[in-house]
């Protein structure tokens, strides 16, 4: 009987602490751009590291597939036109076109849409173009 009033007691106590659902708007991310409004200049060239050391990271391993060079021996999975399951080896291209171009070029250009800084929504629009073919050339179709 007292393990009852005490899982009642405990139940109680947990449900008057989700009931509180304003709690988290105080609080603000500073990991989320468009409450900072990082000014589009800041934003273009982490992105144009990330999009050329995509493209050289990738490179290591589609060379293999392109027979640019091979391994000294054999059954590599390279090799067979496989892949190293469980590694994002030969990856990069794809996770940068999505994660670290993907909606930090949108926010790019609705920063610099609102500050008037037309070039770089231009900017933006052709580096997501040159992301599309970039990925599109090393992955095939992806739409």
């Amino acid at each position: 009987m007292k393990s009852i009033k005490y899982l009642f007691l405990l139940l109680i106590v947990a449900f008057s602490m989700t009931s509180c659902d304003d709690y988290l708007d105080v609080n603000e991310n500073p990991n989320f751009p468009y409450e900072t409004d990082v000014p589009p200049h800041v934003l273009l060239s982490p992105m144009q590291q990330q999009y050329a050391l995509g493209i050289a990271f990738d490179g290591r391993f589609i060379g293999r597939y392109t027979q640019n060079w091979v391994d000294p021996g054999v059954g590599n999975v390279w090799d067979r036109h496989g892949y190293a399951a469980g590694s994002d080896a030969g990856g990069d291209v794809w996770r940068n076109h999505y994660w670290a171009l993907g909606k930090n070029l949108d926010v790019m250009a609705d920063t610099a849409r609102r500050a008037g800084r037309n070039i770089y929504v231009g900017i933006a629009y052709a580096l997501k173009a040159l992301s599309w073919q970039t990925l599109t050339d090393g992955h095939g179709d992806v739409i």
